[in-house]
């Protein structure tokens, strides 16, 4: 159904795991899922898998445990990609947009309240690519991705959704030329800068 839909549109009873696991199929696919509660007369817009988890988070023991027994393990892979360090804190210590543009050299946190632009991501990017941080920048990237939409990805990239989503998990192991498609993709592009010496930027005392 996810493989052939445009987009969904459920009721659900509040307790069946096929809807839900319809739902995440679809995200997956990077289409939009509208899911009406019906004990709850909740109206649900599901556009991502990280919405999709924040869903499940808040969902029965019960029903995870139902989604989990009819989910294939790559599909349950991305559920339990939610027990890993979320954006938010795994870009905490990255600098802030204002003082990337500032070129400050302080550190600034996002609030959990805020809402993160393109160039909020970007400043997290070249944040977590400045400190190394490989899970950081892979799940940073997976973010832009996600929110650029990975259909489009996939189709501009050549590469399957399934196999993005592992790829830019803070635990995967893209290759470099995905990492270079897919910001090829999302229209940005790696730069690699020299590294200044301490000695280059102070001022050297000669000797009389």
């Amino acid at each position: 159904m996810a493989r052939e839909a445009d987009f969904g549109l459920m009721i659900w009873d509040g307790k069946s795991p096929g809807t839900v696991l319809n739902v995440l199929r679809l995200a997956v696919a990077g289409k939009i899922a509208v899911l009406f509660n019906v004990p709850t007369k909740d109206v649900i817009n599901i556009k991502s898998v990280d919405a999709w988890r924040n869903f499940i988070a808040h969902c029965s023991d019960e029903l995870r445990r139902d989604v989990k027994d009819r989910a294939t393990p790559d599909e349950w892979q991305l559920v339990e990609m939610s027990d890993q360090p979320n954006f938010l804190s795994a870009i905490e210590d990255g600098p802030s947009v204002s003082n990337a543009k500032k070129g400050s050299n302080e550190a600034d946190t996002y609030s959990p309240t805020q809402l993160l632009t393109l160039d909020d991501l970007v400043a997290a990017l070249n944040g977590a690519l400045a400190r190394s941080d490989a899970p950081a920048v892979k799940e940073t990237l997976g973010r832009i991705a996600r929110d650029h939409g990975m259909s489009q990805v996939a189709r501009e990239t050549g590469l399957a959704r399934e196999s993005l989503y592992r790829s830019l998990d803070p635990k995967g192991n893209p290759e470099f030329t995905t990492v270079l498609k897919v910001l090829s993709s999302i229209g940005l592009r790696l730069e690699v800068k020299a590294q200044k010496a301490e000695s280059d930027s102070e001022p050297v005392a000669l000797k009389s």
